[in-house]
């Protein structure tokens, strides 16, 4: 793959992460994220085939999670596949966006399609997330309390 653009970014992009490195070809767009305790979170988007993987794995290369994306036309995911370290599928993940292409809910289901729950995401005037309600699959929130859910992708 040949790399066009290489850019390091040091800071705090989000809670947890101390460095993000963005590499990108013609099709191919992949950004590495190295998170506090020395892990790194490798996303590679392929705009053509409307498809992204993410892998996380341990300073030690070991493989954590993998999970595929099915890109929209805007390349935003509509749904992705989790995988465990061994291959295995986990579960399927289901995106909803609002009106301005922000992400509104995540619907969590079985690899046999049954629902195990949702995330819906609240926004602030500036646009950021304010607050992530947790649902479990009866439709019971989870988190009732008001507080800031620690869900991160």
């Amino acid at each position: 793959m040949k790399i066009i653009f290489f850019a390091v970014l040091i800071g705090l992009a989000s809670p947890g992460f101390l460095r993000n490195t963005f590499a990108q070809d013609l099709t191919v767009k992949v950004s590495i994220v190295t998170h506090e305790d020395g892990s790194r979170t490798v996303t590679k988007t392929d705009p053509a085939a409307h498809t992204s993987e993410q892998t996380t794995l341990t300073m030690q290369d070991k493989l954590l999670k993998r999970t595929v994306y099915e890109l929209d036309e805007n390349n935003l995911p509509v749904s992705g596949v989790i995988y465990q370290p061994n291959g295995q599928p986990t579960r399927k993940i289901v995106y909803r966006y609002d009106p301005l292409n922000r992400i509104s809910e995540e619907q969590d289901y079985s690899m046999s399609d049954k629902f195990l729950g949702k995330f819906v995401y609240e926004y602030n005037k500036n646009g950021n997330i304010s607050r992530v309600r947790s649902y479990d699959a009866s439709g019971n929130e989870l988190n009732p309390s008001g507080k800031k859910s620690n869900k991160q992708h």
